[in-house]
Parts: structure tokens; C-alpha cells; sequence
């Protein structure tokens, strides 16, 4: 189960927050930076987004991962959900769009979308600073992202704080996204929408 609040912010804050000392009783560990590629897929009438699912294939380095999300449970800014992911080969990502790969998030994508065929709808293009923070046995990931949709016309980025976790609590989730909206308040707007459907939005306007 993925926990995570998401911002929209500015980039200013992201220094700001890898320069405390304390953030609600957690410590940082340590800063990565990250830099992405993600590529939606969805069939020619976006059967998944209908369904509230993202279904995608990230690029990081060398490593291709393929991503499968289900329908969120929003709370406020706070999202959980299911999601299946499986790392794959680069020769095998034409598998993921005719669904010939038998792996889980491969297969449980053919069955939500009937076995349409699938297309790539749109990439985005994504700078990560990663700060991991751990409280005893728990830890939370704070991704402060810069993105880029490769969308045609478009040159707009977007800023986007993402509040992580995968094995701790969600209460925890809340404690940081609580202290880090104390300080910066206006400076964090909750982000209603994800990526996928804020991608579309704009893809829609640019025709």
C-alpha cells in the first residue's frame, strides 16, 4: 500500500526543508538526487483514467520499471492506494504495450482495460531531490520534484513536494505533511489531482 501527500510548491522550498534540523521528530539520513522519465500509457479512450488508474513505465538510469496504481483513497492531500510494479529489460517494454509480459501489473493492466490496445499518451520529464527521513524504525521519503510535461507547446514546469511512505503508518504520513504546512502554509498547496490527470488536463488544452 503507497501512502503520500502531494504539494504544489516552489522551488525555494526544497531548500528550505533539506536544511532542517528537526522535521516533526524525524531526522534526515540522507539527500539523493533523482532524474526520471515517466511515459503513461492508456488506451485511445483512456480506459484506465476512467477507472482512477495510472499504468506507466519509468526510466531511471538504466533500470525500466513498470507501474500499475489503483483507484486512490483521497484524504485531504493524503492519497493511498494499491499499486503493482515489476522492473523489466528495456527489449521487453514493446511486451508491456501488447501486454505479452507475464508479469503482474502487465497482466492485471490487460484485464482492466479489456485487452484495448494500448498507446503512449504522454512522457514527463523529472529532476527528483529525495530526502529520506527516518524516527526509529520508520522512515518517509519527501520527494521534491521538478517536472516537465513533453507535451508539444509546452514549456511550463511544475513543482511538486510528494510526502512517502510504503511501510509506515499513515498517522506518520500525516505528522509530516501537519509540521511541514505549519511552516510554509501557503507556500504548499494540496495537489487535488495526480501527474497522470493533471497531464491529461494539459494535454487537452494544448488540443
Amino acid at each position: 500500500m503507497e501512502i503520500e501527500a502531494k504539494f504544489l510548491t516552489r522551488p525555494g522550498i526544497f531548500k528550505k526543508i533539506s536544511e532542517l534540523k528537526d522535521i516533526a521528530g524525524y531526522k534526515i539520513k540522507e539527500i539523493i538526487d533523482i532524474k526520471e522519465e515517466d511515459t503513461y500509457l492508456d488506451t485511445e479512450e483512456l480506459d484506465l483514467h476512467r477507472q482512477e488508474l495510472s499504468y506507466r513505465i519509468r526510466k531511471q538510469d538504466n533500470t525500466f520499471l513498470v507501474t500499475l496504481k489503483q483507484k486512490p483513497v483521497r484524504t485531504g492531500a493524503i492519497y493511498s492506494r494499491i499499486e503493482e510494479e515489476e522492473y523489466i529489460k528495456e527489449e521487453d517494454i514493446p511486451k508491456v504495450y501488447d501486454y505479452s509480459l507475464n508479469i503482474k501489473p502487465v497482466q492485471e493492466a490487460k484485464k482492466l482495460a479489456e485487452g484495448k490496445k494500448l498507446q503512449k499518451i504522454f512522457t514527463i520529464d523529472k529532476h527528483r531531490k529525495r530526502i529520506v527521513i527516518t524516527k526509529g524504525n520508520f522512515m518517509i521519503k519527501l520527494d521534491m520534484d521538478t517536472i516537465q510535461f513533453l507535451i508539444e507547446g509546452l514549456k511550463e514546469k511544475e513543482h511538486e513536494l510528494e510526502i512517502e511512505s510504503k511501510n509506515t503508518p499513515m498517522e506518520e504520513v500525516e505528522k509530516i505533511q501537519g509540521f511541514l504546512k505549519q511552516k510554509f502554509g501557503k507556500k504548499l498547496k494540496p495537489s487535488k489531482r495526480s501527474k497522470y490527470e493533471r497531464g491529461l488536463a494539459l494535454l487537452a488544452k494544448s488540443g
